[in-house]
């Protein structure tokens, strides 16, 4: 019986594993759409300045346009960074957490016995819902 418990508990901990996983993957897909977006909008911006200097006949700066974009880019592009560093630290905390719960429900399990581990889970479920 508590080969079966243990087996669960490292089945649950290895799904949420990989949700995690896929968190991860799913804010790098974010990430990269993000970066693609801005470049999308860095090239329509740069393209529409030149089509209003061409119609109104003004001088357009391209190189003080150019500047303003890169740096526009490099702020998103650093706050794109800090979201992604957040999340795996938040991932890895939450990894870490979760495997150090499973030892020691496993060493309790171990002490005392199936059906009070699972009781005392039980109660805890029903405290936090």
């Amino acid at each position: 019986v508590v080969l079966v418990v243990l087996v669960v508990v490292v089945l649950v901990v290895l799904v949420v594993l990989m949700v995690l996983v896929v968190l991860v993957l799913l804010v790098v897909v974010v990430v990269i759409v993000v970066v693609l977006v801005v470049l999308m909008m860095f090239v329509v911006f740069l393209v529409l300045a030149v089509l209003v200097a061409a119609v109104f006949g003004t001088e357009v700066n391209v190189a003080e346009m150019l500047a303003a974009s890169v740096t526009e880019l490099l702020l998103v592009l650093g706050v794109v960074v800090e979201a992604v560093n957040v999340t795996v630290a938040v991932v890895g905390t939450v990894a870490v957490t979760l495997l150090l719960v499973v030892l020691e429900v496993a060493e309790c399990t171990a002490y005392v016995g199936v059906a009070v581990v699972w009781s005392i889970i039980a109660r805890v479920l029903l405290a936090l819902l």
